[in-house]
């Protein structure tokens, strides 16, 4: 198979899709079917976890954007641009459909409490779930959006940790992240397990949308991309013994009863996913290209599945994994017309960017 070690040559829109449409999947699986009734094969599609390949593209990417950035102001004004906008109009999307299907009438919500709730919406506290909206849906508006105060985190850290290391000067560097990726990586194997015992109190809650214990992934990309040059012939074309690698790790994980995917994938399974990832990333060039059209719609996918799923539960929809098809197919109209009428002439205003080293959705 052709393979490719030009950085800018990837299929990451196309992963970034696919890791969407897997957090999709296992959403419908969560809220339309009953714990004894999941499917014998969800522990495969758990193996291929969306949020941290998310993560770990997502440090590859920025870091690689902020490397090109002649200017803060651009780096910032870019990521806003592929954050904000299309993140708005979701969220008035949404207040949309709660109002018609949920029954919510937001002129009876007290108006200092609306008002701190659309606020936290519109900046950094899209974890923020009020207590009137939980009678709607899962009783979640919008739970994916978690994500996006932890990916605006990654994008703050990234000038900060290149500025007090002077990384942008130099290409050494590898010692100093790695002194800093394998803490937080020991932290966030720890809140994986700890979770499910802490889970109800609030420090946690709060401690879980820090970058802590996540950032170990996005420092893994930032380190593949800094060191690309001499690693890219691990991974260009050779996904096949990636792929195989990791069944077997994946396999073995499951067989011993351990988690192997989630949002916090067992420790033991990340280098080979990474390998994973980036193989494929750099495996058959231009497949991304070819299948989407440079058509970039993983970031609408993913913040506008939550809303559709609430809104089929509104509804009172029923039929577990036959939901997947109709779920999926409103959430690409949603994805593509978010992509056509506001993402891509958001992006037309971004300066200075490189196709395939955009910025990634959440």
């Amino acid at each position: 198979m052709r393979s490719s070690t030009d950085i800018r040559i990837n299929n990451f829109d196309l992963l970034r899709l696919i890791a969407a449409l897997q957090v999709v999947v296992e959403h419908v699986i969560e809220h339309f079917l009953p714990a004894s009734r999941l499917p014998a094969w969800d522990w495969v599609l758990q193996a291929f976890p969306g949020v941290p390949v998310f993560f770990m593209i997502s440090g590859f990417l920025i870091s690689l954007s902020f490397e090109r950035s002649k200017e803060l102001r651009i780096y910032v004004q870019n990521r806003m641009l592929r954050i904000f906008p299309a993140l708005w109009v979701c969220l008035l999307v949404t207040v949309i459909g709660f109002t018609l299907l949920g029954g919510v009438r937001l002129t009876e919500v007290p108006f200092g409490r609306l008002l701190a709730w659309a606020g936290a919406q519109i900046t950094v506290g899209q974890f923020y779930n009020a207590p009137w909206l939980r009678g709607y849906g899962s009783g979640v508006m919008n739970g994916s959006l978690w994500t996006i105060p932890v990916e605006l985190q990654f994008y703050a850290l990234v000038p900060i940790i290149y500025g007090i290391f002077r990384l942008k000067q130099r290409r050494s560097g590898t010692g100093i992240l790695l002194a800093l990726t394998l803490p937080f990586w020991i932290c966030g194997a720890w809140f994986g397990v700890v979770r499910h015992g802490l889970e109800d109190q609030l420090w946690f809650k709060l401690f879980g949308v820090t970058f802590v214990p996540y950032v170990y992934l996005f420092l893994i990309g930032v380190l593949v991309q800094r060191n690309w040059d001499r690693l890219s012939f691990l991974f260009a074309g050779r996904w096949p013994w990636w792929l195989g690698g990791y069944l077997i790790v994946a396999a073995g994980l499951h067989a011993a009863g351990l988690t192997i995917g989630t949002n916090w994938p067992h420790p033991l399974g990340i280098p080979v996913l990474v390998g994973l990832v980036f193989s494929l990333a750099y495996s058959a060039p231009g497949l991304a290209d070819r299948v989407l059209r440079r058509h970039d719609v993983s970031y609408g996918v993913y913040i506008y599945h939550m809303p559709v799923i609430n809104a089929f539960l509104a509804l009172g929809a029923t039929g577990g994994l036959t939901l997947v098809t109709p779920v999926v197919a409103v959430t690409l109209l949603l994805a593509l017309t978010s992509w056509f009428v506001v993402e891509r002439p958001m992006l037309r205003r971004k300066q200075q960017t490189l196709h395939g080293a955009t910025a990634p959705g959440p």
